[in-house]
């Protein structure tokens, strides 16, 4: 259900973001019929002027994309709630690619939020 995604995602939507950032090539196994998991990563972003001193994180669940999910009922829903795209990989490793784009966090993701999120999408 949304509601215990959106609370469980609560802790990762507050405070100020630290300058961190995270890549992890695969940390979990995940692949269902629409997608495969490459990598996790995250990076930061100025809001507003510099000298405010406001960032915030860009995550990015990094997959080969199997099947068209954009027009899943899930994945809809959750767009009303975040700032969510899927948009391609132009430079690196994984260039020809897909990223899932969650936008506007405050905190690093780990693997069990990107689990819960990839499990809210996909589980009918």
């Amino acid at each position: 259900m949304i509601d215990n995604l959106i609370e469980e995602l609560k802790p990762f939507m507050v405070n100020q973001t630290n300058r961190s950032w995270t890549k992890n090539d695969n940390p979990f196994n995940f692949e269902n019929e629409y997608i495969k998991v490459f990598r996790i990563a995250s990076s930061n972003k100025w809001t507003g002027n510099k000298e405010s001193g406001f960032m915030s994180k860009m995550w990015s669940i990094i997959i080969d994309i199997k099947k068209n999910f954009e027009n899943l009922n899930k994945f809809q829903i959750l767009k009303t709630f975040l700032n969510i795209t899927i948009t391609p990989v132009t430079k690196g490793k994984f260039k020809g690619y897909y990223g899932i784009r969650i936008y506007d966090m405050r905190q690093e993701p780990n693997n069990h939020i990107i689990h819960s999120i990839l499990n809210y999408i996909f589980n009918k």
